[in-house]
């Protein structure tokens, strides 16, 4: 979970089930930082981690490929 310095009224982020939570609430944590807006925060982060979620997955294939 993640708070703001001083901002001890924000709603509480969780992170979604299906995301790696430390990786999510890094990026969230971010564009909190950098926006003010959780609705934006939150965009950010999921697609954040969707990107990873490819690139990782554009590694792997290759490799399967070989095998």
């Amino acid at each position: 979970m993640w708070l703001k310095p001083g901002d001890n009224d924000q709603l509480v982020e969780k992170a979604p089930d299906h995301y790696g939570a430390s990786i999510y609430l890094e990026a969230y944590h971010y564009a909190l930082d950098l926006c003010d807006n959780p609705e934006i925060a939150r965009e950010v982060a999921s697609r954040f981690v969707e990107c990873l979620e490819v690139e990782e997955e554009l590694r792997i294939e290759p490799e399967l490929g070989k095998a």
